[in-house]
């Protein structure tokens, strides 16, 4: 198929007629490497490193918008916006916008570049600043810029919303979970007192020998997933068809870092470094006993196995089956309506990815644009 008429052929690909290539470089004012700061304990001012803020400083070196590029280390290539007055520390590159140019549309134009594709360096992971201004792109004249900009922030708005309503709705959560689990408000029509045990008193465990997962070649297509009680949770999905643990529900638990989860559905699992929990007998509510664990302010010590030396033998204070039952409906519905505000927050961010592929490669026009602008 051919180029359409209001396209060509560029070094960066098929763009319309009437935007331009150029480099970074000619884009900005200035693209520099920061400097060295010192004593942030105490200021004003943030202070930006690779990782984002890191200190606050009274004596600010910079000011005014820019977009700061992780220099060195393993966030090399990540971006910051930032306005006002800052300082910056050297293994952070700061690039300066040209007022001739939309500040949020070359800010979208490196967010969607993904520059930790410049990383270089086995040792310390680095960027420089002559790779960042040799970097080209396709741009549009300014008033096309400030239209794809607005869109593309009424988006991050979007999104940062979200992210606002979740983290609200986590907090509210946490302080229910803490009002309920341990009993300092209680439900109505609820008064029986409530029972200290030991968890394995009402856990029991069993290793996970059976249910290690043979061949670690996942794919999203196969059906098993393969779990580990960590902060992933989910490393793959497997096609192997034995060694699948069913006995549901049932608690994974790192027996190195006491981290759990409760699952509900088929798995297998990748490392031997865990118990599976279920319950003894059908007086509790395994979900609820999950919850109380994960409000249990355990330490960690030297690193051992912790199910049958330590953890087991902790006491909890639970009520009847009924109320267990009662407060982890509760606890359920606000975790439901959680994980869908975070579905609707990975649904706005493919959208966003998606928009910003059309309009920062001028495939989808936003603008007609006359003899007066091109």
């Amino acid at each position: 198929m051919g180029v359409k008429e209001a396209y060509h052929q560029s070094e960066v690909g098929i763009i319309p007629k009437d935007w331009n290539i150029s480099t970074l470089k000619e884009l900005t004012k200035s693209i520099i490497s920061g400097r060295s700061k010192s004593g942030m304990q105490n200021g004003t001012f943030p202070v930006y490193g690779s990782t984002g803020i890191i200190g606050h400083t009274e004596h600010p070196d910079y000011e005014g918008e820019a977009i700061l590029v992780a220099r060195v280390g393993a966030n090399a290539g990540k971006i910051n916006k930032v306005s006002g007055k800052y300082g910056v520390t050297d293994n952070t590159i700061i690039v300066k916008i040209r007022e001739d140019n939309s500040f949020s549309f070359i800010a979208q134009l490196l967010e969607i570049k993904k520059l930790n594709h410049l990383v270089f360096g086995s040792g310390q992971p680095l960027i420089t600043g002559s790779q960042l201004k040799s970097l080209q792109f396709a741009v549009p004249k300014l008033a096309e810029q400030e239209h794809i900009a607005k869109v593309l922030i009424d988006t991050d708005k979007l999104l940062e919303n979200l992210s606002q309503l979740i983290i609200k709705k986590k907090k509210i959560m946490l302080a229910t979970m803490q009002k309920l689990l341990t009993g300092k408000t209680r439900l109505r029509g609820f008064t029986k007192e409530w029972k200290k045990k030991q968890l394995g008193e009402i856990l029991v465990y069993e290793q996970p020998t059976k249910y290690l997962v043979y061949n670690t070649n996942y794919n999203d297509m196969f059906d098993i997933p393969v779990l580990t009680a960590g902060k992933t949770f989910y490393l793959g999905y497997t096609n192997e068809k034995t060694g699948i643990y069913k006995n549901l529900p049932a608690i994974i638990f790192d027996d190195f870092t006491t981290v759990s989860k409760y699952v509900n559905f088929n798995f297998k699992v990748k490392s031997s470094a865990m118990k599976i929990l279920t319950l003894r007998n059908k007086s509790s509510n395994l979900e609820f006993i999950y919850q109380i664990m994960q409000m249990i302010p355990f330490k960690i010590g030297e690193h051992k196995r912790h199910w049958i030396s330590e953890y087991s033998k902790l006491e909890v204070n639970i009520p009847d089956r009924e109320e267990q039952n009662t407060i982890t409906n509760i606890l359920s519905l606000m975790q439901k309506e959680i994980n869908l505000l975070m579905k609707n927050k990975d649904k706005a961010l493919k959208l966003k990815l998606s928009i910003m592929q059309e309009l920062l490669s001028g495939k989808t026009r936003l603008i007609k644009l006359d003899a007066t602008n091109v």
